[in-house]
């Protein structure tokens, strides 16, 4: 037979233990569809580079810069299961789902940072 407070540590570790779980595979979630795009991105590098733009992952997000200047951040939503593309020159906001969708969005947006020089 557990006494009262027994029952209330463990109560409390186990809840705890779900936590970390379920903050562990946002963690992984995000790492993971962040790295599926950086592939679809550097396989495209060369395009990029040819434009002035680059991209690097860095706080759990993905940063595409123009000149050095960033011009798009990615991250990656899991609760929501979407990413969120925010284009900095005026705050618009896109929301693909799928990382070869986000990379089309970028694509769309580096052209149009392209034709506006």
């Amino acid at each position: 037979m557990m006494g009262a407070v027994l029952e209330g540590f463990e109560a409390a570790r186990t809840k705890h233990e779900e936590e970390v779980a379920e903050h562990r595979r946002k963690e992984t979630a995000i790492e993971e569809q962040l790295a599926a795009l950086a592939a679809l991105l550097d396989e495209d590098a060369d395009l990029l580079k040819q434009h002035g733009f680059t991209h690097e992952m860095a706080n759990r997000a993905m940063h595409v810069s123009h000149n050095r200047s960033p011009v798009i951040t990615v991250h990656y939503h899991p609760d929501e299961m979407h990413y969120l593309v925010t284009w900095m020159r005026d705050g618009t906001k896109i929301s693909p789902t799928a990382p070869d969708e986000c990379a089309r969005t970028i694509g769309r947006l580096v052209f149009e940072e392209s034709t506006q020089r």
